[in-house]
């Protein structure tokens, strides 16, 4: 899931070449908008983003339809009624970053794209979240976060310790127990906001490493849990 900005963006280019690399190397690929300013940039953002890019065969579909995912600055600054006519006739399948049922009614689904406020909040009341959401019949995604450091590029900054991988097991596990249809991981690559799982002097490989297994151990989980 990449950083889109519209359709003229450098967060453009760099999808193209994701898509191009997914193609390839046979992995799937969608967006989470985070650019549009007004309800019709949204309706022609979406549009636009669909036909040129979503038609690739390394995007991500449900049941035929492309996936999308929309930031929670997005969420806050558009109506329900706002989004439901920038999906209208697009075929899309959103995922919402919100918690709210409200906001979510226009989506297929919600998830949570950093919850690091308040981490024992969202875990705590992530069992009644995924079951308030499948009674919607919406899809419930599950956060994973490896930490959170963001103390040098904001003041005073907020600290999530990664307690030497306890806390990316922890919402693994609460993710498994709430019935998550999906997990998201925060991030391959967010290096300022030190959320970063890819490899790195400071952790190696492990973090990557670490995610490969838990995300192994949760894809049994619920495969046995369907059955």
């Amino acid at each position: 899931m990449s950083s889109w900005w519209g359709p003229t963006s450098f967060e453009d280019h760099s999808l193209q070449v994701l898509l191009a690399v997914a193609a390839q190397e046979q992995f799937k690929i969608s967006i989470i908008l985070e650019n549009p300013f007004t309800a019709q940039e949204l309706t022609d953002d979406i549009h636009t983003l669909l036909a040129m890019r979503a038609t690739s065969p390394a995007w991500l579909r449900v049941n035929g339809r492309p996936v999308l995912f929309v930031y929670a600055r997005i969420m806050n600054r558009f109506t329900p009624d706002d989004f439901r006519r920038a999906f209208a006739g697009t075929g899309a399948f959103t995922i919402a970053d919100t918690q709210d049922s409200a906001q979510a009614a226009p989506f297929d689904g919600v998830f949570s794209y950093g919850p690091v406020q308040d981490l024992d909040g969202y875990l705590g009341a992530e069992a009644t979240q995924a079951a308030a959401q499948h009674a919607a019949g919406r899809i419930y995604v599950g956060a994973a976060v490896p930490g959170y450091d963001d103390r040098v590029i904001r003041q005073p900054g907020r600290l999530l310790p990664r307690d030497s991988g306890a806390v990316l097991r922890r919402m693994f596990s609460a993710a498994a127990g709430a019935g998550a249809d999906w997990v998201s991981v925060t991030s391959w690559n967010e290096w300022h906001e030190g959320t970063e799982i890819e490899p790195s002097l400071e952790y190696a490989d492990s973090y990557l490493t670490l995610t490969r297994a838990l995300g192994d151990s949760w894809r049994a989980a619920a495969a046995s849990l369907r059955r």
